[in-house]
């Protein structure tokens, strides 16, 4: 085993811009009753960001480099002689005492008592995503004194991290009569979506109505606070006998001092000016409650592994479901801590690979950009299971050398692979490749659009002055799928239903780089200039606009399946074009090219993935999710709650390629 591992760290109290990829020593056991964790997933939570800005320094001081990360998932690695409840190899789900801290690694190490095993329903990332949330909302729900059924919750930021588990738990463990929350205006919809229907009975828009006035007053039971504005809603608060725990004010200086936080060897020790302050704060907010009849006290989170397996019995039973913001890698911890609640950046397993594929004997594949990378990974499992490949690609050169090596790997294979010239940077040549197709194939199973090309040098154009980009990733695949769509039809008639798909290959790129909405129409011909990732995150959210409209106006009413996705942060030839300085760094971020076809796989072949999915984001590496909360709504439909985004792209792309269809 390893001695060393990767592991994210600040290397003083500071922001997540100056985090550093570093290698530690792994964590070993120390005493009888400690677990040593292979970490597979880790979750991001503002406590982690807060604490590694010094939130606490004047209370505690810390040593540096500092670990980063509470949450994790992943496998047990070894035990300690007095460990009772697990053993090595068994996939369990943790959240770190102070003292153990360090998730965001590739190795952790805690006493077994903070440990559960992971819901056996969820994969390494989603398992990572509850330890936090989901036990503070069970712990801050069980302090209300009685029943909580028939009673009333109202729970602010419904879909922050804590608050989506919170409104969950009201409802299907705790059985509220009426959950109320709050969210902005485009998350409303979201709200049944993610967390059920006929979890939440009230969901307010805060932007446009104020919940103190919406909400009757002497009628709320319980508050779980999570914004910190619980002062505000006593009036709304039922007199003697409703309470308010609150996770975002201020704890008293007694709550902190004996809190989780402050216990490691060291004792450190608050101020007396910090613990009297932050006492008469707390004795302030308990007074102004007393008056309205109302219990409040701010709460610590106690983590137990006791409380983990509670939480892991309500996820397998369907009561509770983890509400995952998005995922990243160790690049992304800055954007994804900003754009959503969890991020989880310490990859998962694939949830598909070849050992899932069935024999693809009699199946006809085309998969762009076949030549390196991605494209090339693809073509070699497809083979191996027997398939017909073309790989669709600019260079002969190349695609001979590919399909020599692929054939090599695979002596035994009965598949074939065929070459197909495409040059999606010049579209008058494109019909005359999908011609050459149509003349020897009766059917297409899959068309996987993966080529792509990566900010190339400013000014860039495409044969027919389009952006480069713009040009190759979106109009290429747009007329190519296009002109194939016939024969995907052909192959939808007698192979199972769903079974026949179109797959975009977008990016993390255009969560990162792309500007609201993804798409901004009236600047399609950069008149106002950006710069080349940005370009290339407007491209790639055009692929998901693109896979989503396909599938509303063809897919759906032809038993097709369209589906876009990231298939992650990979070693490929897109980085081409970065310069060569920056290589050894970014290289440490990279996974490698296999990784992006096992979610390419998952999109094209996943029994998963049913025509009920048809225009959705699939996240690596394999799992049915979303992208940036404004694509997921530039991809909608305006009946859906969309903005339209979608189809004016859509119409946009089919006048633009009309000369050339």
């Amino acid at each position: 085993m390893a001695t060393d591992m990767l592991s994210v760290v600040a290397p003083t109290y500071t922001d997540p811009s100056k985090y550093e990829l570093i290698r530690l020593p792994v964590p070993e056991l120390s005493e009888p009753t400690d677990v040593q964790i292979e970490v597979h997933a880790a979750s991001i939570n503002p406590i982690d960001v807060k604490k590694a800005s010094g939130m606490l320094k004047m209370a505690m001081q810390d040593e540096f480099p500092y670990k980063i990360g509470f949450d994790a998932a992943g496998v047990v690695t070894k035990v300690g002689s007095g460990v009772t409840k697990f053993k090595a190899g068994d996939e369990v789900y943790v959240r770190l005492p102070e003292t153990g801290r360090g998730s965001w690694a590739e190795y952790a190490k805690c006493e077994e008592f903070y440990i559960a095993q992971k819901p056996k329903s969820l994969d390494f990332a989603d398992s990572a995503s509850l330890p936090l949330a989901a036990m503070t909302s069970l712990q801050a729900l069980q302090k209300y004194k009685g029943s909580l059924e028939g009673k009333t919750v109202f729970v602010p930021a419904g879909l922050s991290g804590t608050g989506a588990y919170a409104c969950q738990l009201a409802k299907n463990v705790f059985h509220a009569g009426k959950v109320i929350t709050t969210v902005s205006t485009s998350k409303v919809p979201k709200v049944p979506e993610l967390l059920g229907k006929g979890v939440v009975d009230q969901i307010i828009d805060y932007t446009k109505e104020n919940p103190a006035t919406v909400i009757p007053r002497g009628s709320v039971d319980f508050i779980l606070d999570t914004t910190g504005e619980s002062m505000q809603f006593l009036s709304l608060m039922v007199a003697s006998t409703s309470s308010i725990v609150s996770i975002s004010t201020l704890p008293s200086g007694t709550q902190l001092q004996q809190s989780p936080l402050m216990q490691r060897s060291d004792k450190p020790q608050l101020s007396w000016l910090a613990y009297l302050g932050l006492n008469a704060l707390d004795s302030v907010r308990k007074l102004r409650a007393r008056r309205w009849g109302v219990e409040y006290q701010y709460m610590f989170l106690e983590a137990t592994g006791k409380d983990l397996e509670a939480i892991a019995g309500y996820v397998d039973t369907g009561l509770i479901k983890p509400v995952v913001g998005t995922r990243a890698n160790f690049k992304d911890i800055e954007s994804k801590k900003q754009s959503s609640k969890m991020g989880i950046f310490i990859y998962a397993p694939a949830s598909f690979t070849e050992k899932d594929v069935p024999d693809l004997s009699g199946k006809v594949f085309i998969v762009t950009g076949a030549t390196s990378g991605v494209g090339e990974s693809l073509v070699g499992i497809l083979y191996s299971k027997h398939a017909k490949v073309y790989l669709a690609a600019r260079s002969a050169s190349k695609a001979d050398k590919t399909i020599h090596d692929i054939k090599t790997q695979h002596p035994t294979s009965k598949g074939q692979l065929v070459f197909l010239h495409l040059d999606l940077n010049d579209l008058s040549t494109i019909k005359t490749s999908a011609n050459e197709f149509l003349a020897k194939e009766s059917k297409l199973d899959v068309l996987w659009n993966n080529a792509a090309v990566m900010a190339p040098p400013q000014g860039s154009k495409t044969v027919q002055g389009y952006e480069q980009q713009l040009g190759t990733n979106n109009l290429g695949h747009f007329l190519f799928t296009k002109l194939l769509t016939p024969l995907l039809k052909a192959a939808a008639k007698t192979e199972p239903i769903g079974s026949v798909r179109v797959v975009w290959v977008a990016s993390s790129a255009a969560a990162n780089f792309a500007p609201k909405g993804g798409i901004v129409m009236d600047n399609l011909d950069y008149k106002t200039d950006n710069a080349a990732l940005v370009k290339y995150g407007i491209s790639k959210a055009g692929n998901i606009l693109q896979a989503a409209e396909y599938a509303r106006r063809v897919g759906s009413d032809n038993n097709i399946v369209s589906v876009s996705l990231d298939p992650g942060n990979l070693k490929t030839d897109l980085y081409r074009t970065i310069p060569k300085w920056q290589m050894p760094f970014i290289n440490l971020f990279l996974k490698d090219a296999i990784y992006g076809a096992y979610t390419e796989l998952f999109a094209g072949l996943s029994p998963q993935v049913q025509l009920e999915h048809n225009g959705r984001f699939i996240e690596p590496w394999g799992k049915i999710g979303y992208t940036r909360s404004d694509i997921e709504d530039s991809r909608k439909a305006e009946t859906e709650g969309g903005n339209g985004i979608a189809a004016q792209f859509y119409d946009w792309n089919e006048q633009q390629v009309a000369p050339y269809a």
